[in-house]
């Protein structure tokens, strides 16, 4: 069997590259010895290192404690005779590092040509990331201080999980006050034991203050057996309404919607039902006439809301609110006659069978069940349905009101 020279080029050409790959794959990160540990200490449940190295480090910059330990460097503290003191901190990852001695060799991911240190700070070095994680650093009852602060671009309101060294929940905590590597917080739910130094913590997103949007409503349309009922059975309501929204701790909000949400059910009837001649040759006729009208009217909504979840991207709520109500109706039945003679004479009266009408207004109290998508995002959707159940609209011999879900989509941009 005869391979052509093609396919050897090819095949070996597969193997370089499997070879490559491996390579890169099991390298070696480069190591670089820049100093030693000169103190070790305890800070509550945190170890923490005097650093002298004979380069100035960055600020966050991971450094290996004999090849094996990561430390986070933090301060510089001293400079003195070409050499670099530094505090550093071992990060907590399942059980505390122990067993760091005075004089451990201090190592950075780079390289030395002659007396020059070339420190490597691409993503293999595994520089700290910002924000993300961080460590408590002291609490006291319901405020939480933690390692990270304005140099990690922690913002107010930021929202972190607070979890043991093991991972276990404990609560969770809002960023009230910034310094440039440290923030103080409020814990706001407590799931657990109490919150210690060393804890680790998780960031999960920003509470946005306030935000506008618009809402689009509309409840279910009647059925055909509803639509022959007529009145508030055959009534639907609609309307696009800007919103307003607060966000406050915890995942609680209001919402304010305007200027309101209108229904309106008319119906007329007219009908020449009978036709009467008389021997002379006179006529008289009547024509029966029917008008039937409901209008609901349901202004600024205002709702207050418990979102669950928050702020994870999809972020389901249960709320109460109250709206102005306004409505009216009217319900007129009559009779029109009208009569001719031979002679060409004619006349026309009419007569009030049923006429009924009235008019309320007062509030009205809604609950309502929603889901928001993105509550940390600067823009926000919203689907929820509220059961709107108004005052009796009474006359003198009926009354009318409506109930049922009103439905809305709508978006919010967020500050």
């Amino acid at each position: 069997m005869r391979i052509s020279l093609n396919f050897k080029i090819c095949l070996l050409g597969a193997i370089f590259l499997v070879f490559l790959a491996s390579a890169e794959c099991f390298a070696v990160i480069p190591l670089v010895e820049i100093g030693k540990v000169v103190n070790v200490y305890a800070r509550e449940k945190t170890i923490v290192l005097a650093l002298e190295v004979n380069t100035q480090l960055p600020f966050n910059l991971t450094v290996y404690i004999s090849k094996s330990i990561p430390a986070i460097v933090g301060d510089k503290f001293n400079e003195e005779g070409g050499l670099y003191y530094y505090e550093a901190r071992v990060p907590i990852v399942g059980k505390i590092q122990k067993g760091i001695e005075k004089g451990e060799i201090v190592y950075a991911v780079g390289e030395k040509k002659g007396v020059e240190v070339y420190l490597k700070l691409e993503k293999k070095a595994k520089v700290f990331k910002p924000k993300k994680q961080g460590q408590v650093i002291a609490a006291y009852e319901k405020d939480v201080q933690i390692d990270r602060g304005s140099l990690h671009k922690v913002r107010e309101r930021d929202i972190y999980a607070v979890c043991n060294p093991e991972g276990k929940l404990k609560g969770a905590m809002e960023i009230s006050a910034i310094g440039d590597r440290e923030s103080l917080g409020e814990l706001y739910q407590k799931k657990g034991p109490k919150i210690e130094p060393g804890d680790q913590v998780i960031y999960l997103g920003q509470r946005k203050y306030y935000g506008a949007g618009n809402f689009y409503g509309k409840s279910l349309p009647p059925s055909e057996k509803e639509k022959e009922e007529g009145m508030e059975k055959a009534l639907q309501l609609s309307g696009l309404t800007t919103v307003l929204s607060w966000v406050f701790r915890g995942g609680w909000g209001i919402h304010l919607a305007f200027p309101n949400y209108i229904g309106e059910y008319r119906y007329s009837s007219y009908q020449d039902v009978k036709v009467t001649t008389y021997p002379d040759e006179s006529r008289l006729t009547q024509n029966f006439c029917l008008v039937k009208n409901l209008t609901v009217n349901i202004w600024a909504p205002l709702w207050v809301k418990k979102n669950f979840f928050y702020p994870s991207w999809f972020s389901p709520y249960l709320g109460a609110g109250l709206a102005y109500f306004t409505g009216n109706f009217r319900h007129h039945y009559w009779v029109n006659y009208s009569s001719s003679s031979p002679l060409g004479t004619s006349s026309f009266w009419s007569e009030t069978l049923t006429d009924d009408e009235g008019e309320e207004a007062g509030l009205t109290f809604f609950p309502a069940i929603g889901i928001e998508l993105f509550p940390s995002y600067q823009f926000h959707i919203f689907f929820d349905a509220k059961y709107i159940y108004t005052p009796w609209i009474r006359g003198k011999n009926e009354k009318h009101n409506y109930q049922g879900w009103l439905f809305s989509i709508g978006y919010t941009q967020n500050w």
